[in-house]
């Protein structure tokens, strides 16, 4: 998150986020593999700890705010 706020998109990809409390990870079979906990915290940077991010609003958000910032900037691969 800090490095889109820095690219001026945190606040768009936010927007389209969402936060859980606790996370799981389970393996096919539905054996716990990892558990995360208080994930809802803020962390150090000033962002909650964890988010679900939607993948295609980060990458129109990010696009959007970098055409901004300078448009030769952006290329695509």
């Amino acid at each position: 998150m800090r490095i889109l706020q820095e690219a001026g998109a945190a606040e768009a990809v936010m927007a389209t986020s969402r936060q859980a409390g606790r996370y799981k990870f389970c393996n096919a079979r539905g054996r716990l593999l990892l558990s995360f906990d208080g994930a809802e915290q803020i962390g150090p940077g000033g962002w909650p700890i964890a988010n679900m991010i939607h993948q295609p609003s980060a990458g129109q958000a990010l696009r959007h705010a970098l055409a901004e910032e300078a448009s030769d900037a952006l290329r695509s691969g």
